[in-house]
């Protein structure tokens, strides 16, 4: 016997009785198990449900449903009757996240949560679409819940919503941490909200989200949660903002001077100390906008202010009364080196606030000071096709090291440890292929291959093979 699928949708005829005939087939058109026939009735909107029963296995399904007459439909869903712990959540998917054992499972990501409109999808809105997420559009029956345009460009259904999110942490025994927006959004947006009413209200939200999670099944959240088929608390213990002030927003650069927050400001008090960068974002974005207010409080020079282009892979810092404040510059990191892509005279006046801005669109950076446009410059430089980064992990004392190759040749490259001496043999795992393969549920054509290797050093060369993505795991001396 085949699995089963549930089958839903919401039709709406203007009268009499119009035929819904639901198939499953292949992408050739062969039918994949008997059809499912419903008739939708005149008088509004209304769900109709029925299941199918697969008799043969494809990693190309289809779902089509075809109407006798004229018909509205909306909601169309197949879910297979068999998913993770009968909550709904793709068996396979979750099972493989569920063995990771995570300690805590963090929902949704910034760039979801913290762009678009902080409104409401309503009238007084005029429902905005592409709004952030916002958790009370997440929850209830799935067909009363808001659309969304993301910060990708394109709708989602909100069928996966916190309820679900707090459902799937329970079942595999991972701490929930729900993101709520901070009202000032990312990803290059970078607006805030001044809107104080506006402001409380989202306050009032994620007190509500507590009590949805934790409020017992009388109070009016909590009452939600019971009658979507949880009665007991979901026993949540952290929110996250996606934003963060202070200390923890920050971190080490160049790890020299002395930083600490004063009065709201990020202060580097050490006179004496140079070249005290610290990093304030991970922006992964090709077009984004970054501002930063910056006051020179004593000493012989100006600001630094870095940033990267995701077109070319390469560091950049705006040095703003360099050269004991004569000379504003750009300056590009290269292999260790740097290189200065433009510069112009500058002086930086002690206690006076700048507002800097630094805007990137792909390969092309316009940098405005103070409102006004300093300077810019457009990258032409390919990026390299192989790259590299090196963590440490302190518990197992190893190294990892992750080299990506994304050109059709291999590539032979050097990599030196910075003297770190660790041993001879390592754990190395490839995955590579042919990019235009993909894995699907009954096929796996790229799979990771794990061996042991020797010849590691504190400097050693590798071939890594084209189109693959390499871990090395080296044991520390």
């Amino acid at each position: 016997m085949g699995a089963l699928y549930d089958f839903s949708v919401w039709a709406r005829v203007d009268a009499g009785g119009t035929p819904l005939t639901v198939t499953l087939h292949d992408a050739a058109g062969q039918a994949l198990g008997r059809p499912l026939t419903i008739t939708a009735t005149g008088g509004g909107w209304a769900k109709y449900t029925g299941t199918l029963r697969a008799d043969r296995t494809t990693d190309a399904g289809r779902l089509t449903v075809r109407a006798g007459g004229a018909v509205a439909l909306d909601e169309i869903s197949l879910f297979p009757r068999d998913t993770f712990k009968n909550h709904g959540l793709r068996k396979d998917l979750a099972e493989k996240v569920a063995a990771l054992a995570p300690g805590f499972v963090r929902f949704p990501g910034g760039c979801l949560v913290n762009t678009g409109s902080h409104q409401g999808y309503d009238a007084a809105s005029n429902y905005e679409r592409a709004r952030s997420y916002q958790w009370k559009d997440t929850v209830g029956p799935v067909e009363e819940r808001a659309a969304n345009k993301n910060f990708w460009g394109y709708n989602q259904s909100y069928g996966l919503g916190y309820f679900e999110y707090f459902q799937f942490s329970e079942d595999i025994g991972a701490m929930p941490l729900p993101v709520v927006p901070a009202l000032v959004t990312g990803c290059g947006q970078n607006r805030a909200t001044e809107d104080e009413a506006l402001l409380q209200r989202h306050i009032q939200d994620t007190l509500d989200l507590i009590e949805f999670a934790n409020g017992p099944a009388t109070s009016t959240w909590g009452g939600l949660r019971a009658r979507m088929g949880h009665p007991a608390p979901f026993r949540l213990t952290h929110v996250a903002v996606d934003f963060s002030a202070g200390a923890d927003a920050w971190s080490p650069f160049t790890g020299r001077g002395a930083w600490s927050v004063v009065d709201g400001a990020y202060v580097q008090s050490d006179t004496a100390a140079q070249d005290t960068m610290v990093r304030g974002a991970d922006i992964t974005a090709t077009d984004y906008d970054y501002s930063v207010k910056a006051t020179k409080i004593s000493g012989a020079e100006g600001f630094l202010v870095g940033f990267g282009l995701k077109e070319t892979g390469a560091f950049y810092w705006w040095n703003l009364g360099g050269w004991n404040n004569t000379q504003g510059a750009v300056e590009k990191g290269v292999g260790g080196a740097k290189e200065q892509i433009l510069t112009k005279p500058n002086t930086v006046e002690t206690g006076r606030t700048y507002d800097l801005t630094v805007q990137v669109r792909g390969n092309v950076v316009k940098l405005l000071l103070d409102g006004v446009e300093w300077g810019g410059f457009t990258d032409d430089v390919a990026t390299s096709p192989v790259a590299q980064v090196v963590t440490r992990d302190e518990r197992a004392g190893e190294l990892i090291v992750k080299v990506v190759n994304a050109q059709d040749t291999p590539a032979v490259t050097r990599l030196d440890l910075g003297g770190v001496r660790v041993r001879d043999r390592a754990r190395m795992t490839v995955i590579t292929g042919d990019p235009a393969e993909q894995n699907t549920r009954s096929a796996e054509p790229i799979q990771p291959v794990t061996s042991t290797v020797t010849g590691i050093s504190s400097d050693f060369t590798r071939t890594f093979p084209a189109n693959s993505v390499t871990f090395l795991r080296l044991r520390i001396k």
